[in-house]
């Protein structure tokens, strides 16, 4: 003990002249000299007050707080307001041709999409961070809705898992369900000719639409009806999404409504098809199935985008 004492003090002694005497000879070789250290100091502080930045920022983005960067004046907010209602048109759309109760679930969530968009547009003072965080909770749970239609194989935990997530997390939660849906629509467009001009079309107004949103956060000076437009991109892309679901419908047919409801009269097809014949009962079997078949959601092919 005594020996580790009696030395441990001289080798702390001589780090202090070592350190002193390396720096020294980089200095006088020319490697570096002193404004050369002086730089990498600030860029390494510079470093890290970037990262602390894009950290907060990808925080903030998670869990909305404050304002937002939109209606600075009143024919923006006008504008705003406008703009959300095609999410109403998609939602009345969907619960009029969704075939499934998961998309018709998902089609009454875009209504819902509207109405908080436009409460967080009209709101102002004290609300305007409700608003707003309302906004995003609603989107980040027609999200999850949506992926539980395209999906019907999904665990109800796994949808019971992310709508509890989502007033901590909905930006974390509406991302992790886009990207779901992206890869089924992706997969399908692949395997099926008839999606391809859809999925392009989705695809190209998302991009359009993220870019937007990346330049209202960051525009300085900002740039008028940034918000607006990227409701409009975003609307279209998520018309779009109807295709897919649709194409759900056919691959997983046993789940619509009609063969739910034609399910619980088995009985009575029975004793119809021993009246009527094998072949009567499937000749019309076959027109009721070609009744139910969907017709295109919309028709993008004068924008020749199906190849």
């Amino acid at each position: 003990k005594e020996d580790h004492h009696h030395h441990h003090p001289h080798h702390r002694r001589h780090d202090g002249p070592k350190r002193k005497g390396i720096r020294a000879a980089l200095l006088s070789s020319g490697v570096v000299d002193g404004a050369t250290i002086w730089k990498a100091r600030l860029l390494s502080s510079v470093s890290v007050i970037q990262f602390g930045g894009v950290a907060t920022a990808a925080i903030n983005c998670m869990s909305p707080q404050g304002p937002g960067c939109c209606d600075f004046n009143k024919s923006e907010r006008m504008a705003n307001v406008l703009t959300s209602l095609p999410y109403a048109a998609i939602g009345l759309h969907s619960i009029r041709r969704r075939r499934t109760a998961a998309g018709k679930l998902w089609g009454a969530s875009m209504l819902g999409v509207c109405g908080a968009s436009i409460t967080f547009h009209v709101s102002s003072g004290k609300w305007r961070d409700l608003g707003r965080k309302l906004d995003y909770w609603m989107i980040a749970v027609s999200s999850g809705l949506l992926t539980r239609a395209l999906y019907p194989g999904l665990p109800p935990a796994a949808t019971a898992a992310t709508m509890a997530l989502t007033p901590f997390k909905p930006f974390l939660v509406s991302a992790g369900n886009a990207m779901a849906m992206e890869s089924k629509f992706l997969q399908r467009s692949l395997q099926d000719p008839d999606l391809r001009g859809a999925q392009k079309l989705h695809s190209a107004a998302c991009m359009a639409g993220m870019a937007l949103f990346a330049l209202e956060d960051a525009s300085i000076p900002h740039v008028p009806l940034v918000h607006a437009t990227w409701h409009c991109l975003s609307a279209l892309g998520t018309a779009m999404v109807n295709h897919v679901l649709a194409d759900a419908e056919q691959l997983h047919p046993e789940l619509t409504l009609d063969a739910l409801g034609d399910g619980g009269n088995g009985r009575g097809r029975q004793r119809q098809q021993q009246q009527e014949g094998v072949d009567g009962w499937q000749q019309r079997d076959q027109q009721q199935q070609q009744a139910r078949r969907p017709v295109k959601e919309f028709d993008v092919a004068p924008l020749g985008l199906q190849n």
